[in-house]
């Protein structure tokens, strides 16, 4: 008898393959946490250092880039879903690797 591999489980590999894939997913996402922590601490930064230049300074320092215009409350709101999604990845990748164990305990118990 054969098995239809449309309809069969996911073997050893393809879970492998998958958890690999998530790990992928939960570095980009910590790089763009650890990326908004930095831009809030330049921001702030740059407030702080804004405080002390004269208003034709910070323009001149606006105009080119370098003062970003205030958007924490974009950044915070960025962090807290990245993080959410973070823990929603380590859940999956939990169930995965139940899977795969569970795949190789049936695999040892055949053997």
């Amino acid at each position: 008898m054969t098995t239809n591999p449309t309809t069969a489980g996911p073997d050893r590999l393809d879970l492998e393959l998958y958890l690999d894939r998530l790990s992928r997913h939960e570095d980009r996402l910590c790089d763009e946490v650890a990326a908004a922590r930095l831009r809030i601490s330049w921001a702030r930064l740059e407030r702080e250092c804004a405080d002390e230049m004269t208003s034709v300074e910070t323009s001149l320092l606006s105009a080119v880039g370098v003062i970003a215009s205030p958007g924490n409350g974009d950044e915070s709101a960025l962090i807290a879903r990245r993080v959410r999604q973070l823990e929603a990845i380590r859940r999956m990748r939990e169930l995965v690797e139940e899977r795969l164990a569970e795949l190789t305990r049936q695999t040892e118990s055949i053997r």
